[in-house]
């Protein structure tokens, strides 16, 4: 898992060899099997005004078929050193896949083993095609080698028995080591870093404050721990299996991440909707609970499955705030509450204008008064009975405000 934007100490380095090749090959041992000789050219380099280059002499400088030759470094004492490395400038080209550049160590000058050749985030086992005019840092791995007394670096180029190319150059060659110690200002030796090296001690260290705290667990579990414990990170989804960074906290007390996010909304006069974000990793789902009053006392009213990030809460009462938060879980272990959200369910929408009961009577009150004209309208006076329906109607109008009013304000 990598480590993203770790802060981390950071050692200086110092140089322990290097070669600009301005004052010849001092010390440098050429040879070869077959082909040109390895040597100087002024006719390309990195800084003025040589290069080293596998096809000398010119005025051809392309190299020649089933050539296999080297040029070996002066040897190196990095028994001081650690964290050695080899860096150097390349340029040129070479039949692809058929002629290649090697970097090689030896301890002894007569068995030698390949390097990796780095090449910004790309590694070559060797430097094949071509690097289009530009040069190139490159760099090789010493640190097999740290504290050796005896240390041998070459460069070998070997050609199969067809085409030819101009061969690569090499420039500014140098070999640096770890710094062993540290001088002010001290901020110069901290930086933020990411990689898989910046994980593993912060992975490693709270897999022992688990097993500190219940040795009785397996490796397994431990990991189990990890993994359940993990904080969900928009920023690693797609980097990271568990899309988020680990938790201390949450993996020793066996819980998983609590939802953030969380917020509600009105869906109608009896509904409210509720959206969160999931934080926590291999959660079994989540809990939601629910209460009427600030001072009052919270109940759950529904889980959801692993994954939700929504839920919708029916049956409510109209005009009413409620109150929610929500807590994931794993088994029977819960994790933390989120933050406190709350909504408000609006009045109905439902009968006429008005307020306070005023709906009903008005619709009453309104058809009452129109059976009583509708004896007027045949030419008809008013009668009793139409009298007595009224009164019956503005007597049940009555019953529907008091009623509805009793309802508002509970």
């Amino acid at each position: 898992a990598p480590g993203v934007n770790i802060f981390s100490s950071r050692t200086d380095r110092q140089t322990v060899w290097s070669e600009d090749f301005e004052s010849g090959l001092v010390g440098w041992t050429i040879n070869k099997v077959s082909g040109k000789d390895w040597g100087l050219t002024s006719a390309l380099s990195f800084s003025p005004s040589n290069s080293l280059t596998d096809s000398q002499p010119p005025p051809d400088n392309s190299y020649e078929n089933n050539t296999d030759s080297w040029a070996i470094a002066p040897v190196l004492n990095l028994s001081p050193y650690a964290g050695t490395k080899l860096e150097f400038k390349l340029n040129g080209s070479s039949e692809f896949l058929f002629d290649f550049l090697y970097v090689q160590s030896s301890t002894d000058a007569l068995n030698w083993t390949n390097q990796d050749i780095y090449i910004g985030t790309p590694v070559f086992s060797r430097i094949s095609g071509s690097s289009f005019g530009s040069w190139l840092d490159a760099t090789v791995d010493l640190g097999s080698y740290d504290g050796n007394g005896t240390v041998y670096i070459r460069f070998r180029f070997t050609s199969d028995g067809s085409v030819v190319d101009d061969g690569w150059y090499i420039d500014d060659v140098s070999v640096s080591a770890a710094e062993n110690s540290y001088l002010d200002p001290q901020d110069q030796y901290y930086q933020y870093f990411n990689g898989t090296s910046m994980a593993t001690p912060h992975v490693s260290g709270l897999a022992a404050l688990i097993l500190a705290d219940d040795p009785g667990l397996s490796a397994s579990q431990v990991k189990e721990r990890i993994l359940k414990g993990v904080e969900v990170k928009p920023g690693l989804t797609g980097i990271l299996v568990t899309s988020g960074r680990i938790n201390a906290y949450y993996s020793i007390r066996n819980v998983p991440a609590p939802p953030s996010s969380l917020s509600a909304a009105a869906a109608s006069s009896s509904g409210i909707n509720l959206t969160w974000s999931d934080s926590s990793y291999g959660e079994d789902g989540f809990k939601i609970e629910r209460k009427m009053d600030v001072g009052g006392m919270y109940a759950q009213v529904a889980t959801t499955a692993a994954n939700t990030t929504t839920y919708s809460d029916t049956g409510l009462d109209e005009s009413t705030t409620y109150y929610y938060r929500i807590r994931s879980y794993n088994g029977s272990n819960n994790s933390d509450f989120s933050a406190e959200t709350s909504a408000s369910t609006p009045a109905s929408s439902s009968g006429g204008g008005g307020g306070g009961g005023g709906p009903c009577f008005i619709t009453t009150a309104g058809f009452g008064w129109h059976l009583d004209k509708s004896a007027d309208f045949i030419g008809e006076h008013e009668s009793t009975n139409g009298i007595q329906i009224s009164c019956c109607l503005a007597l049940l109008a009555t019953l529907c405000s008091v009623t509805f009013c009793r309802k508002f304000r509970n």
